[in-house]
């Protein structure tokens, strides 16, 4: 999905409506950062697993990463 077809989407929702994304094994939590990052495309195959890496040369695909936490978490 690119950024303008994020904005495509997101425009049809009330602009006071929460964002978020998955937690780690359940539940959901709110988007607190966009983080451009690069991106090495179709890195891996397996289900389980997100299908592209973070590149680390800096090469690659530019993406926007939606970064989320559970900011009351403990520990």
């Amino acid at each position: 999905m690119t950024v303008k077809e994020l904005i495509e989407l997101l425009v049809q929702y009330p602009q006071q409506a929460r964002v978020v994304v998955a937690g780690y094994e359940g539940g959901y939590n709110d988007i607190l950062k966009l983080n451009p990052i690069p991106l090495q495309l179709n890195a891996h195959a397996e289900w389980w697993y997100g299908q592209h890496e973070r590149s680390e040369e800096g090469a690659g695909e530019q993406a926007v990463f939606l970064e989320g936490k559970n900011e009351v978490a403990t520990d």
